[in-house]
């Protein structure tokens, strides 16, 4: 079902918010979703669940269009069906279904991969997501315009509300922006008698995030494991996204270094690509990777960007 909830939502004292949501979408969305580069995202994948799992999820909750648009020329669909024709899709929509089930469960019990077996099951899936970012704005502007196909509208305006709904908590240079993070991250731990450094804090976080990709984030926290997800299994296999979501604002040195003046097309002009006299500049803003503001923990990592330089 369609959902949404902020998981961490903080600024900085120059007023760069930085919003962590996580939300629940039709997995037919999921390549629009995609576009927004400018946005962090971390996905639940087909690869990671059982068949029989996502069996149940489809019995119990299974994706339907929310309008069922009349064919017609272009992207959008001006007209819906009448409610005769609705009914009449709808019950192909869920023999399409069935039958999709059957061939999967049929891969399965021939020892097919759940990486394949899975497939045929996707466009009735449900997809969750963990998105952080600084610029929504785009988002905001081509989901919820009236151009948008409604299903994806529809989780739009519920990224929108809560993250409308939501207070941002204020943090300095040294402070970070943590996901799923939980007061027993902060106090002494039981089992060592020791707080957690912040590097172990921070791998916490990251773990959890990563952990959206088996949809087993459901609140349960074993620090140890997390921890040891983020250094064995993703830092060492180069799965670099979940490191994005965990970020902390720009020292006064790094806003020196990454600073620059913001461009942007004069009003009522036409770019040119022979000429840049149409630029105009615009207040500084403070971009490393796609956080304005913000140092994201991936940031950090030697070789981030290139596997292979940890073997050079």
């Amino acid at each position: 079902m369609y959902d949404a909830r902020v998981e961490a939502d903080s600024i900085t004292q120059y007023g760069e918010r930085l919003t962590t949501v996580v939300f629940t979408l039709p997995r037919i969305n999921l390549a629009e979703l995609n576009t927004h580069r400018v946005l962090s995202k971390s996905s639940a994948s087909s690869r990671a669940v059982p068949v029989t799992t996502q069996i149940k999820r489809l019995r119990e909750d299974s994706f339907e269009p929310v309008y069922w648009g009349k064919n017609q020329k272009g992207m959008q669909a001006d007209r819906e069906l009448t409610p005769h024709e609705i009914a009449d899709a709808l019950a192909i929509w869920h023999e399409m279904k069935e039958s999709a089930i059957a061939g999967s469960e049929r891969l399965m019990n021939l020892g097919v991969h759940k990486q394949i077996a899975s497939r045929p099951m996707e466009a009735w899936m449900w997809h969750t997501v963990i998105v952080t970012g600084t610029e929504w704005s785009n988002w905001d502007h081509l989901r919820i315009n009236k151009d948008a196909q409604p299903e994806i509208r529809r989780a739009a305006e519920l990224v929108i509300a809560v993250r409308n709904a939501s207070k941002p908590e204020l943090l300095h240079d040294r402070q970070w922006h943590r996901p799923f993070s939980v007061p027993e991250d902060d106090e002494v731990q039981q089992a060592t008698g020791f707080r957690l450094t912040t590097d172990e804090r921070v791998k916490a976080s990251v773990g959890r995030c990563a952990r959206v990709s088996y949809l087993s984030q459901d609140g349960r926290r074993a620090v140890e494991e997390d921890i040891a997800l983020a250094e064995d299994r993703l830092l060492q296999s180069g799965h670099m996204a979940p490191w994005e979501h965990v970020a902390r604002p720009m020292t006064e040195e790094e806003r020196e270094i990454f600073g620059r003046k913001r461009a942007f097309v004069a009003p009522q002009s036409k770019p040119s690509f022979e000429s840049t006299t149409f630029w105009r500049l615009g207040e500084p803003q403070y971009f490393c990777g796609n956080f304005n503001g913000w140092i994201q923990a991936r940031k950090l990592i030697y070789g981030e960007q290139d596997i292979l330089a940890f073997e050079r």
